[in-house]
């Protein structure tokens, strides 16, 4: 049976019989189909009879009805029904009615002429969104038509669905659940129409453990400000996202069925870590987010003198944590120097030399360190006296108070 596309008028009117079931010629004990596709305002009801008399579902007849129309399948045929003549009657306010007739032949008189078909769709299971072919492979006098029924309705190449040319084949592109349910074909010519066996497909959901797409990202923040944190994972099923705080494992968001969840952490005063927990019957996983405050870096500590000549002095001190570049500043101390302006240098190390500096002076250093925020108080002052000769020192600490020290050279 040829079925076409056609278009269906909403406009108020009474009904109208779009396609009219058709004459057909079918093989003894094979199955038949009539459909009747209606239009008109309000929707026709479509009715069946067999010789004037009006039909119902049974164990021989099933009838479906679509918003289009209305299909009869008789499920397998016998030679009682051959001539025997079917109607279609769509009626609202008023009716229209098409009739059709049924000839039933004896498998002896099927010949190579009529329609055969050699490999009938059968089952499939496919995964969601991939695409589906169910094959309808058939011989006979050309020309031959496919057409193709799900759930015994029509199905209309449109969209996602196509017949492939020459082949017959049904193809569904990107299957949805929505696909699933009982497929048919079925090929005509001049000569008589056959029917394949049915083939259901099924439409499974691929099943993988949720993930990350989108991890939270940490945060580096002032005293104060809002947090905006962002999660996104994928999984099938769905997961559901969770946001907790991991110093108290308080639950501070969930969202179920989602895969973007926005967490907004109001006026962050101290550092904390936050995690989110992407989870499904799959499993669970897990990114922890951390939240830092900015803050200056400390004092470098353990400043002090490695070397001392008579115009240098390399000096060292204890790294900082996240310290980007060090300061040192010193002054000499002695009466003519007072009041001079503080000398810098700038240090990417731990260590730094000083240079010309004059022999035997009195100076004063102190370090402080920069990170991303910006520059540290310095640290304690320390004090060195430069050498009476550039010969190298070898220096002995001791600590005299907190604000100097005093060297004795060996």
């Amino acid at each position: 049976m040829l079925i076409t596309q056609e278009t269906y008028s909403t406009h108020p009117g009474p009904p109208t019989i779009i396609t009219a079931p058709r004459n057909q010629t079918v093989e003894v004990t094979k199955s038949a189909m009539f459909v009747c596709k209606v239009s008109g305002s309000p929707t026709p009801t479509v009715l069946w009879f067999k010789n004037n008399k009006l039909m119902d579902n049974s164990s021989k007849y099933t009838i479906t009805t679509f918003p289009q129309g209305s299909v009869l399948r008789i499920e397998q045929t016998d030679l009682k029904m051959n001539d025997v003549e079917f109607e279609c009657m769509a009626q609202n306010n008023s009716s229209a009615r098409r009739k059709a007739r049924l000839r039933v032949i004896s498998d002896k008189k099927w010949t190579t002429d009529y329609p055969t078909i050699s490999e009938h769709p059968h089952l499939q299971s496919v995964e969601k969104d991939k695409d589906a072919e169910l094959k309808c492979v058939s011989f006979g006098a050309p020309p031959l038509h496919t057409s193709w029924y799900k759930d015994n309705i029509p199905i209309e190449e449109s969209g996602r669905y196509r017949i492939e040319k020459g082949s017959g084949a049904l193809k569904i592109l990107k299957s949805q659940e929505s696909d699933e349910g009982k497929y048919m074909c079925s090929v005509e010519n001049k000569y008589g129409t056959v029917n394949s066996f049915p083939a259901i497909i099924y439409v499974k959901a691929r099943r993988v453990p949720p993930a990350f797409t989108h991890p939270p990202k940490n945060v580096l923040v002032s005293p104060g400000d809002s947090v905006n944190l962002t999660c996104a994972g994928s999984g099938t099923p769905t997961p559901t996202v969770r946001w907790i705080r991991d110093e108290d494992q308080t639950l501070l968001g969930k969202v179920d069925n989602n895969n973007l969840n926005y967490l907004t952490v109001e006026k962050v005063y101290k550092s904390e870590n936050i995690t989110c927990v992407l989870s499904s019957d799959l499993g669970n996983v897990e990114h922890v987010a951390e939240i830092r405050i900015k803050a200056l870096p400390p004092p470098p500590e353990n400043l002090h003198a490695s070397e001392i000549m008579a115009n240098s002095v390399k000096l060292m001190w204890n790294s900082v944590p996240n310290a980007i570049l060090y300061h040192l500043v010193y002054r000499q101390k002695n009466a003519q120097a007072q009041g001079r302006n503080m000398n810098e240098y700038v240090c990417k190390q731990t260590e730094c030399t000083v240079t010309k500096l004059h022999p035997y002076a009195q100076y004063e250093f102190r370090v402080s360190a920069e990170n991303n925020v910006g520059k540290g108080p310095p640290s304690a002052p320390y004090d060195v006296r430069t050498g009476e000769t550039n010969q190298t020192s070898k220096i002995t600490t001791k600590p005299h108070s907190n604000w100097s020290l005093t060297f004795f050279s060996n």
